[in-house]
């Protein structure tokens, strides 16, 4: 993805699914920039609550507001 210098800042999701049985347990993390943030950085959910048709939702948003002009990269994990 890339953001302009100065753009208004970019919203989305990562969605997790658990196809199996249980609980999934989940930890989320940002390695990179600190421009990007993340609506949970853990959680569990029982399984039927998060599967292909309602997976968990971490939103993230991407702020390139007062960076200066350079690449940035960084990964959601």
């Amino acid at each position: 993805m890339g953001l302009a210098q100065g753009s208004a800042p970019f919203e989305g999701q990562v969605l997790l699914t658990n196809p199996g049985g249980g609980v999934l347990s989940f930890t989320t993390a940002v390695t990179g920039c600190s421009c990007v943030t993340l609506s949970t950085a853990s959680g569990s959910t029982a399984s039927g609550q998060a599967t292909a048709g309602a997976p968990a939702a971490v939103a993230f948003t991407v702020n390139p507001v007062g960076l200066p002009p350079a690449t940035y990269n960084s990964q959601i994990v």
